[in-house]
């Protein structure tokens, strides 16, 4: 028990100092581009962070575990919002600005679209390569309509450093959240818990991680508007890309019982909805209440 304790802390130390170089570079690519900070964080950063997600939810599907499929996507999307949005909150003051409502509202669409779709139909190949089509002509009409920002651009060499320390860094964050995640779940088999709680969890929380690490990274270096992106970015990502995709290695059916995972992130949702009617910007008390509102989670779930 103390080596598999041991192989989670180096995992962890080598995922923080991969996502240190990871922000630097996302973000000079950001600049050459031309394009604005939370659009870097709701694309590049977002798929770079959901990355293990893709990875550790592919595999599940093409083991046929339907419980680790959605219960990495939606505990990751959960772990998002309540505990690294939440964060962001208690660390720094976020505006509610229209960038800001358009990720929330992308969000709650895609997400009660998905909600349709599981009560509705059966996933399916088809279903997942439409979804894939509409989630690219999406992220394409963003990248058009944003790409005109007045930003100067970097030298070309300045961009292939760039390009290297990001593709470098990514891989990192892929293998190191990956053995962290395997080092989690021989902890939690060695203590007996349940396969249901490692899913929406363990899982959820190492495949998270990136997310929470970048984040806090973001918010030392000031770039509180890629925060924002990259958790409605993730969230976004792990929904209509990252469980498409896995549909396309196995469509695994979708399990009653993660209807409370869908019905929570509506009601978070409909929190920060409720925060932006009657506030400009986030408080620490906010913050403070989705840490309240996770570990509560967590404690339902493994009483469940």
């Amino acid at each position: 028990m103390l080596f598999h304790l041991f192989l989670f802390i180096i995992s962890f130390y080598i995922l923080w100092k991969a996502a240190d170089y990871f922000v630097a570079a996302s973000h000079a690519i950001a600049v050459y581009f031309k394009l604005p900070p939370i659009l870097i964080g709701a694309t590049i950063v977002a798929f770079g962070t959901s990355a293990p997600e893709l990875f550790v939810t592919g595999f599940a599907a093409y083991l046929n575990q339907p419980e680790v499929v959605y219960g990495n996507v939606l505990g990751s999307n959960i772990a998002n919002l309540l505990l690294i949005f939440g964060l962001s909150m208690v660390l720094i003051p976020v505006g509610f600005s229209k960038q800001f409502k358009f990720q929330l509202r992308i969000n709650v669409i895609c997400l009660v679209l998905f909600l349709i779709l599981f009560i509705v139909f059966s996933p399916s190949r088809f279903l997942a390569g439409l979804l894939l089509i509409l989630f690219l002509i999406f992220q394409f009409f963003q990248l058009k309509k944003e790409a005109d920002q007045p930003l100067d651009a970097p030298e070309n060499r300045s961009l292939i450093k760039s390009i290297s320390i990001f593709v470098l860094s990514l891989i990192f964050l892929i293998l190191s959240s990956r053995m962290l995640v395997f080092e989690v779940l021989n902890l939690a088999n060695l203590l007996n818990i349940s396969k249901a709680f490692i899913s929406l969890f363990a899982v959820a929380f190492g495949t998270s991680l990136p997310e929470l690490v970048t984040t806090l990274r973001f918010i030392q270096r000031g770039h509180s508007d890629v925060v924002i992106g990259n958790v409605f970015g993730s969230n976004l990502f792990n929904l209509a890309f990252v469980l498409p995709m896995a549909w396309f290695i196995n469509p695994v059916f979708f399990p009653n019982g993660f209807l409370f995972e869908i019905a929570l992130l509506l009601f978070i949702y409909f929190f920060i909805i409720i925060f932006i009617i009657f506030f400009s910007r986030t408080y620490r008390f906010m913050g403070w209440l989705f840490f309240i509102m996770y570990f509560a989670y967590i404690g339902f779930i493994y009483l469940k």
